[in-house]
């Protein structure tokens, strides 16, 4: 049996996923420069966390889901890359230099 804790936690990751489902439809359209990568970051976090809370024998579909999700989580930075050569490297580059310029 289930105690109060383990059912609000369960029930919140739930709506966590329907959320993340929620989401991922609506950024479906965009193209993958577009995309804000930690959605589906967050999505395939929330389903290896289900897979885990599922145990063994039940867990299998929901790490799959995970993997596929963070799979493709990966192609929004690739392709911001691929649509702004050295965007990401210069952009990480200037962030640097103002914390170590802040630093002082």
């Amino acid at each position: 049996m289930e105690s109060g804790c383990h059912a609000r936690l369960r029930e919140a990751l739930d709506a966590a996923i329907h959320e993340g489902e929620t989401a991922m439809e609506i950024m479906r359209p965009l193209p993958a420069d577009k995309v804000f990568q930690q959605t589906p970051a967050r999505l395939g976090n929330y389903y290896r966390m289900k897979g885990d809370a599922a145990g063994a024998g039940e867990n299998r579909g929901w790490y799959e889901k995970s993997l596929r999700v963070l799979l493709g989580a990966r192609e929004a930075p690739q392709a911001i890359e691929q649509a702004y050569p050295g965007f990401l490297i210069s952009s990480r580059s200037r962030h640097a230099g103002k914390s170590a310029g802040t630093a002082r």
